[in-house]
């Protein structure tokens, strides 16, 4: 993969001469590296991209330039991060959904819109002769593509590994196949359970929360109702512990057999 490079430049208030805050440049940058992880993770399967400053300077705009460089042993798609994230910026501005996208990716374009217009004025994005420039109206975009909510009661199974009780209840979710991690509020009332269920493998029920621009089978959020926590691999029936269910039947009978003579039992109570 050829190395890609792209130029942020980051605007400061009037007020301060164009000048841009230490605190605001730090989270700006966060944030645009959070969101060039993600694009990383919807392009490949594991993190393949790191990114290196080989420009910075300070001449009223501040001016960073962001080369991306592969990780070694690692396989890479043939398209570019740096491309992809760029792209995805002027997608966004068209008031257009980016193709390749999901949830979590396009939320971490929108913590870089998230401070553009308090003390950073602008954030300009260049890509070789192409420009995109991030005004304050940019989270509101992104919020405009993916329409409103959309809500619908389901389940979801996975292993719960993640559990927040300050604040708002929160509790992470895992699935093994299909959604990556799923976000779930629950309430006071299933507290005790929620922490017991810790590092378990549960099922939870509750209303599913869609982006009506996104994929229906990928829900954000869910509020949980219900959770029901699979047993551990030791509170299992065993197989000595069956003994004794049809104590008359022979070893060697067939399995329809000891069905058929369980099933009249049940029959003649």
């Amino acid at each position: 993969m050829s190395k890609q490079r792209l130029i942020f430049r980051l605007e400061g208030s009037d007020d301060d001469r164009g000048n841009v805050h230490l605190g605001d440049f730090i989270k700006q940058l966060d944030a645009i590296r959070h969101a060039l992880k993600e694009t990383d993770r919807v392009l490949n399967e594991r993190p393949a991209t790191d990114f290196i400053i080989v420009d910075l300077s300070h001449s009223s705009p501040a001016t960073i330039v962001i080369e991306e460089i592969p990780r070694p042993d690692r396989r890479t798609t043939e398209l570019s991060v740096l491309n992809t994230f760029f792209a995805n910026l002027v997608a966004i501005m068209s008031g257009d959904l980016p193709p390749r996208i999901d949830y979590d990716a396009i939320h971490a374009y929108q913590r870089i819109g998230a401070r553009v217009g308090r003390r950073v004025k602008s954030v300009q994005v260049r890509s070789n002769s192409q420009s995109v420039t991030l005004t304050p109206d940019f989270g509101r975009r992104i919020d405009q593509i993916l329409g409103p909510d959309e809500v619908e009661y389901g389940s979801v199974s996975g292993r719960l590994e993640q559990i927040n009780l300050h604040g708002q209840r929160v509790l992470t979710i895992y699935p093994a196949l299909g959604l990556r991690r799923l976000r779930c509020a629950f309430p006071n009332e299933l507290r005790a359970e929620a922490v017991k269920a810790v590092d378990r493998y549960v099922r939870v029920y509750g209303r599913l929360r869609f982006k009506r621009g996104l994929d229906r089978s990928h829900p954000y959020e869910m509020a949980v109702q219900q959770i029901e926590v699979a047993p551990l691999a030791d509170e299992l029936p065993t197989l000595s512990s069956l003994r004794g269910i049809a104590a008359d039947v022979e070893l060697d009978a067939p399995s329809e057999e000891v069905v058929r003579r369980i099933r009249d039992e049940w029959d003649e109570q």
